[in-house]
């Protein structure tokens, strides 16, 4: 994925300590929480089996996938309930409710309410929010400080070619090397020497 890319030792580490987020579930308990931008101006680039991958770290329970344009929505939001990761392959030209999104990110309190349960629901959501797409959404009041700070975008910029593609390989490395993808992602484990999350 990012082969001849200047910044890939920095981009792979970038991603293992997603992965080690995700596992451990501390996505909103970080000092600065943020919801992860996976952006590819083309196709075949290797964001969705980024996502895949990390899907794979979980039991699927665990795993939603909420668009962020969607976040309105409380029948959509209380699927976050419980799920350490949720993920959007395509982000929708559709505006995001920027409040919404910022409690998703940090694991504000949420109030939802859907059509067939009249009762409030409270709950804190704890998921990384793994989102990726051909350029940052468009949020509903613009792009302003605050939803800056909540958002770290990495590029792909690199097609990989045809004979370089290696079908389904993000399914198959959670399906038959899941020990060597939890021990990458655990070698992010913060230590005293690296600098921290």
């Amino acid at each position: 994925m990012f082969r001849e890319d200047q910044q890939a030792q920095a981009k792979i580490w970038f991603l293992q300590q997603i992965a080690f987020v995700v596992l451990n579930g501390s996505s909103t308990k970080l000092i600065k929480p943020e919801a992860i931008v996976l952006i590819g101006r083309t196709t075949e680039n290797g964001k969705s089996q980024v996502l895949d991958m990390m899907e794979g770290l979980l039991p699927p329970e665990a795993v939603s996938s909420i668009p962020p344009h969607r976040f309105d929505d409380d029948n959509k939001m209380r699927m976050l309930i419980g799920v350490g990761l949720n993920t959007s392959g395509e982000l929708s030209t559709g505006a995001i409710a920027g409040d919404r999104f910022e409690e998703a990110v940090t694991g504000g309190r949420l109030d939802v309410r859907g059509a067939y349960w009249p009762e409030v629901v409270q709950f804190r959501p704890q998921a990384l929010q793994l989102l990726a797409g051909n350029k940052l959404p468009p949020f509903n009041g613009g792009f302003d400080r605050g939803v800056k700070r909540r958002l770290a975008a990495i590029d792909f910029l690199r097609t990989i070619p045809e004979p370089e593609r290696i079908v389904d390989i993000r399914k198959r490395i959670a399906r038959e090397e899941p020990d060597l993808l939890l021990a990458w992602a655990l070698s992010a484990a913060p230590h005293p020497s690296r600098t921290r999350l």
